[in-house]
């Protein structure tokens, strides 16, 4: 019977992806930044080479719950739906094939003052503000769960709303004769308290004062509190039964220029009051009763101080508030949290470089540029400016100081490829040969200056030990230089033996008697390539061996076999006890001597 055999051959094709580049890391938001937006958007490193990400953003630190999981192809995300104002983790899974390369974990938080149970007045310039048909402010509404009302009802009295403030912020402007009336609301009471106040004051006053706000009376009078600008310093008027003043002497002198953020922490517990300015602790003081109850029945004022009996105003404000902030709590995390809320708000955000980058050309300086607009700068280099010039390839980070004090770093990977294939290797020579040598030059633009020696010619023979670099220039001009590589005379194989010509027994072995360690290669006439060479026939043995740097050697010995080596066989117990006999037994092959 003839059969027919049907043979089918499939050709598959099959991509595979290489990713290169493996720093992969977040970089926006920063970690632990406090953001107002809802729907931020997120940026990371790519991985060369690989296109397929996946972002997960979670309210818990392990990620057991996660809100986002979402593949994308590029190295940015934007949530379609806006987040929770909470405490946020993030991280991204580089996708390359059935493998994944994990991120850093990055942590940020979405926040508004109200999120805290201890919020009892927030008022923000940017909404809650009432304007009459003039374009004047009528009231300013309270954003806390409190929702009180600071009103304005005569019309020549109301201040602005302006929209000037830093990072298009909102304020409310006063003139020097406008303020608004709160009514007898917010007492101290014998509870902690912390006031915060972006703004700024119009100009530095010497004698007259200014008020930002006040519950209190131009009198030696208990249950009183104020935050004024006089006499050059920034004071909060605190008077219980005596009064207890706290101030910051002199004000910076940007103070009228740009918004300012200063707050009061009293706390009750520790019976203290402490003032800051921009973050910083300019005094403090002790509280004369820490139980004391400071209620009043005095009207609390924005931008005026209350006259003596309270029916009229005074110290009027020429200045700017873009916000206040009350919450009846001192505790750490509360406070922190407004401050990067405010500083992220009105100040500088927390400084970032951007993705990590690669200059793929020449070897001119490059240059590294940090945001505006931060009060000083700080360069692991040591420059202080804006901007620096670097050329090595490596880890670049700047530390920022912006106008409230808030500290931020960041740090910046940069590549430059070429610089890695302008190398030579430290090498040995051997014996009576010589080395060509041949400088790796990119392709390109680019072409061989000199040796370090001076030696102009690309290609040379060294056959002496020297310490060479050697030096390449771009079509700009630029030069690199090599790292410095030694060449050496090697003469690790002169001294290689396998000894003199002897007599030894079938199972007996031989070997170098130098150090075999640095050998790459043996090779026994035998066929053999092992550094032992087990003996069973007289003869002559011969062993090539060979280095690292590629020198060889040769040596050569007689052995003549004169019997068999003996071939050790027993047993014994490898436990006893004391006193008992001890059981040997052995059946080795040979004679005993």
């Amino acid at each position: 019977m003839k059969s027919n055999i049907l043979s089918i051959i499939i050709f598959t094709s099959i991509q595979i992806n290489f990713c290169f580049g493996q720093h992969f890391t977040t970089y926006l938001p920063n970690y632990n930044q406090v953001l107002i937006e809802q729907n931020p958007t997120f940026n990371w490193n790519i991985i060369e080479g690989c296109n397929d990400y996946k972002i997960e953003i979670s309210e818990s630190s392990n990620f057991s719950n996660l809100v986002i999981s979402e593949n994308v192809t590029t190295n940015s995300f934007t949530p379609a739906s806006p987040l929770n104002f909470s405490d946020w983790y993030w991280r991204v899974k580089a996708i390359i094939g059935i493998d994944t390369i994990l991120s850093n974990t990055s942590r940020f938080s979405i926040f508004k003052p109200n999120d805290l149970v201890d919020n009892v007045l927030w008022l923000d310039a940017g909404q809650g503000v009432v304007q009459d048909g003039n374009g004047t402010v009528s009231s300013w509404n309270d954003l806390s769960t409190n929702n009180y009302t600071f009103s304005q009802l005569t019309p020549s009295q109301r201040p602005i709303l302006v929209n000037n403030g830093p990072n298009n912020t909102s304020g409310i402007l006063f003139s020097g004769n406008e303020f608004l009336d709160g009514g007898d609301v917010l007492d101290l009471g014998n509870n902690s308290r912390s006031f915060f106040i972006i703004g700024n004051t119009n100009s530095i006053p010497t004698n007259n004062a200014m008020t930002f706000l006040s519950k209190s009376k131009a009198c030696f009078c208990a249950n009183r509190f104020a935050f004024r600008v006089i006499n050059g310093g920034l004071f909060w008027v605190h008077q219980e039964i005596n009064e207890n003043h706290l101030s910051s002497m002199p004000l910076l002198p940007n103070f009228c220029l740009q918004s300012n953020l200063f707050y009061l922490r009293q706390s009750r517990s520790e019976s203290e009051n402490t003032l800051f300015l921009n973050k910083v602790l300019t005094g403090a003081n002790f509280l004369s009763n820490q139980n004391y109850n400071q209620n009043s029945n005095y009207r609390f004022l924005i931008g005026a101080y209350n006259n003596a009996d309270d029916t009229g105003q005074q110290m009027y404000l020429d200045g700017n508030i873009n916000e206040i902030i009350a919450i009846e709590s001192v505790d750490a995390y509360s406070t922190l949290i407004i401050e990067n809320y405010l500083s992220e708000k009105y100040a500088q955000t927390m400084v970032n470089l951007g993705p990590d980058t690669t200059f793929s050309d020449g070897f001119c300086d490059k240059t590294l540029t940090a945001p505006q607009g931060y009060d000083s700068y700080l360069w692991n280099t040591g420059d202080q400016s804006e901007s620096i010039q670097i050329n090595e390839p490596g880890s670049y980070w700047v530390t920022t100081t912006d106008n409230f004090g808030r500290v931020s770093t960041d740090t910046i990977e940069v590549f430059r490829p070429i610089y890695d294939s302008i190398m030579l290797n430290t090498q040995g020579i051997c014996i009576g040969q010589n080395l060509e040598l041949e400088p790796l030059i990119p392709s390109g633009n680019y072409n061989f200056v000199q040796w370090s020696d001076g030696i102009t010619n690309e290609n040379r023979i060294i056959d002496n030990e020297i310490v060479l670099s050697y030096v390449v220039e771009d079509e700009n001009g630029c030069q690199l230089t090599s790292n410095n590589a030694s060449y050496y005379i090697d003469s690790s194989l002169l001294d290689m033996s396998l000894g003199t010509d002897t007599l030894l027994c079938s199972g007996n072995s031989i070997q170098l008697n130098t150090n075999t360690t640095i050998l790459s290669g043996f090779s026994w006439n035998t066929g053999n390539t092992n550094a032992i060479q087990m003996l069973d026939t007289t003869g002559i043995y011969i062993l090539d061996v060979i280095n690292d740097n590629g020198c060889e050697n040769s040596d050569t010995i007689e052995i003549t076999i004169i019997g068999d080596a003996p071939a050790l066989s027993y047993s014994i117990s490898t436990e006893i006890c004391q006193g008992s006999e001890l059981s040997y037994s052995e059946s080795s092959t040979g004679e005993w001597l």
